[in-house]
Parts: C-alpha cells; sequence; structure tokens
C-alpha cells in the first residue's frame, strides 16, 4: 500500500522597503557604467507556491521507492516577474541500501 503524498500552497507577503536589485534611482542598470549605482527603493513583495511529493510505486511497506515531486512559484514583480517550476523522480532504495537516492529532474 502506497503512502499519502505530502501537498503545500501558500503564500508570503513583504510590506517594507527594500533596495532593488537591478535598478538605480534612475532605472538605469545597476550593472551599466552609467549607473549612479544607488539601488531605487522598492515596497511591497509577494510569492505564491504550490509543491508535492507523491509516492508512485513501494517495493514492500516502509521501504524505498519511486517519487514524483514538483513544485511551482510565482514570484512578485519587485525581483523576479517570473513563474518558477520543477519537477521530477526520485528513487529511494537503490540495490536495496535504504539511506541511498538517486533522482532525475527538470527546472
Amino acid at each position: 500500500m502506497l503512502q499519502s503524498g505530502t501537498y503545500k500552497i501558500g503564500a508570503w507577503f513583504h510590506s517594507g522597503r527594500f533596495a532593488d536589485q537591478r535598478f538605480d534611482t534612475a532605472g538605469q542598470s545597476l550593472a551599466s557604467p552609467l549607473s549612479s549605482g544607488v539601488a531605487r527603493m522598492l515596497n511591497n513583495n509577494y510569492s505564491l507556491y504550490a509543491a508535492l511529493d507523491q509516492p508512485l510505486w513501494q517495493e514492500s511497506e516502509g521501504a524505498g521507492g519511486l517519487n514524483i515531486y514538483g513544485s511551482w512559484a510565482l514570484r512578485g514583480i519587485a525581483t523576479l516577474p517570473i513563474s518558477i517550476f520543477d519537477t521530477g523522480l526520485i528513487y529511494k532504495g537503490l540495490f536495496g541500501r535504504e539511506d541511498d537516492t538517486i533522482g532525475i529532474g527538470f527546472a
């Protein structure tokens, strides 16, 4: 019998001020030689996320087996205005060694 998986959803919100990591006060890239070197200040940031870890196959009760995992995050516009996704497979107990884990993933 397979164990039940783990599923998580959540969010966070940061209401304070913080320095931009990309642009100066004039909107110029901080990496540019023309930049003032003074980062612009930003307000508020957030992230939404979801994660799963689900057994697909188990050798025997309490033994190793194959799991699938995945996570997704939507980052706030102030830091990285992108979605991040990763997924993969993990096999625990390879060659009968319960503490060994091997996996393959994609991000």
